[in-house]
């Protein structure tokens, strides 16, 4: 079965390197400090050299963080600039990558008490090593060819409808090196997703065509686009471990100890037609049909327009219904998805259990539901999101938001918001199934920078069960350029 999974997603992927893509959102922890530069294709390559300390408290513990960061700036050729539709302009893009020493100080030790001056979990497994690489990115996701390693996140798979908001790192317990990549061509195109090149479990693609381009490129036909998703998680968690009053068992390296792991594969397809395309609104009705191997199928019909409204002024909103089979859950891989696969309190489950437990464990005929989001973006400055999805059944909505936030050159705000099984409005300040980063930067004077961080992560606890931690963070650091 797994062999034939792999294949699978293997043949998927090789179509994607071939050449046909969707980008997934940037989140602000990935943002670079305000006084860098935008990239240009035709500047020469630059290099630039930063150091940040600050104070720092995650969970129970106060920490002293060091960071001496390297960043180089490329001029590489870019992939595809002589494809059929390619966009005019200089045949070149940019390589960027990121290098880091993270290190975290202990200054003071709380109850229960930790050995050593360096956080263990930091540096208990091979891959956690692996943070020394920030990221490495080849050109935008706006170009016909971009790839990524690095921390991934919020990853969006076609229309989100198996793959919605996906974080690769959503504890600081563990640490993946991921990677995403996107080809697009007037002929179609193909993304994919791999959570960790260390030790790869989940594995996704898309490839979709648009079949007139290939008989007529100027035809209003070449609009129809239909596609196709494979997504598959090799060693999705099934049954945990537990002890006799039922307190789930904590398994080495901070992770839920297993019973039973299995296994399990997603497929889709796809269709969608822009109607409408003009200066000011564009209108796209979509369908998807997606099968959860095993287990059930599920229906997706949805809307998204976008509407100009200026020059400086966009906004953009997607509307969807959502009819789900028994056996299946929509967007089953979301932004929490690195701690639901081991425990998920969701759609009526009495105790958290692995994802795949209670898909498993759904009987009811169907379940009726829908899904909205809205963006809108102010004079480049300013970016705002929100989706909303909710269900038949308690405690089956859920809320996300995202902001980026630059008012001036020198300031950069952005925040990123999760709150799943959300049955009350009221519950939106509840730590509880919450996932939130928040940062920003400014320059105060010359390469000399302010930096500060709030976030709630994932922390596996003594008793067994994730619950979210906070971490805070300020900071100052410098960052000069050459």
């Amino acid at each position: 079965m797994r062999h034939s999974i792999f294949v699978a997603w293997s043949l998927l992927a090789v179509v994607g390197v071939l050449g046909f893509g969707t980008a997934d959102v940037v989140s602000a922890r990935n943002s670079e400090p305000s006084n860098e530069e935008t990239s240009s294709s035709t500047r020469g390559p630059s290099f630039r050299v930063a150091g940040e300390v600050g104070i720092e408290q995650l969970d129970e513990d106060l920490y002293v963080p060091l960071a001496l960061k390297f960043g180089a700036d490329l001029p590489v050729p870019r992939l595809g600039c002589s494809w059929p539709g390619a966009p005019d302009g200089p045949c070149s893009t940019r390589l960027n990558i990121g290098l880091q020493t993270p290190l975290r100080l202990r200054i003071v030790d709380r109850p229960p008490g930790d050995a050593g001056v360096l956080r263990d979990e930091d540096w208990d497994e091979i891959s956690d090593y692996l943070r020394f690489v920030r990221f490495v990115e080849y050109g935008n996701p706006d170009q016909s060819v971009y790839a990524r390693l690095g921390e991934i996140g919020p990853f969006v798979l076609g229309h989100g409808t198996i793959v919605n908001g996906y974080y690769n790192v959503v504890t600081p317990d563990h640490y993946k090196l991921g990677m995403r990549a996107s080809t697009e061509t007037v002929y179609g195109g193909a993304s994919m997703l791999i959570d960790h090149l260390a030790a790869p479990s989940l594995l996704g693609g898309r490839a979709y065509v648009r079949p007139w381009s290939w008989f007529d490129r100027n035809a209003w036909m070449t609009r129809l686009a239909l596609g196709a998703s494979l997504v598959a998680d090799l060693e999705a968690p099934f049954r945990l471990a537990r002890y006799d009053d039922r307190q789930p068992v904590v398994g080495p390296q901070r992770r839920p100890r297993l019973r039973a792991r299995r296994p399990t594969v997603i497929g889709g397809l796809d269709m969608e037609l822009n109607v409408l395309d003009r200066e000011v609104a564009s209108l796209t009705p979509y369908a998807d049909i997606n099968h959860h191997f095993g287990f059930g199928t599920g229906w997706h019909a949805g809307l998204s327009s976008e509407f100009r409204l200026a020059d400086e002024v966009r906004l953009s909103n997607r509307l969807e219904f959502r009819w789900a089979g028994s056996g299946y859950l929509p967007d089953y891989i979301g932004p929490l998805y690195e701690i639901h696969r081991y425990q998920f309190p969701g759609w009526g489950q009495l105790l958290p259990a692995p994802k795949l437990q209670v898909v498993a464990s759904r009987t009811r005929e169907r379940t009726l539901g829908g899904y909205g989001e809205i963006t809108g973006t102010f004079f480049e400055r300013v970016t705002l999101s929100g989706g909303y999805a909710n269900y038949q059944g308690p405690a089956n909505g859920s809320l996300r938001m995202r902001l980026q936030l630059t008012p001036i050159e020198r300031l950069q705000l952005g925040m990123f918001y999760v709150k799943q099984h959300l049955e009350s409005w009221s519950a939106i300040v509840d730590r509880r199934g919450t996932f939130l980063i928040g940062e920003g930067r400014v320059g105060v004077a010359g390469p000399v920078y302010l930096k500060g961080a709030y976030g709630l992560l994932w922390h596996l606890r003594d008793n067994g069960s994730y619950a979210p931690v906070r971490r805070w963070n300020l900071g100052i650091g410098t960052s000069i350029g050459f």
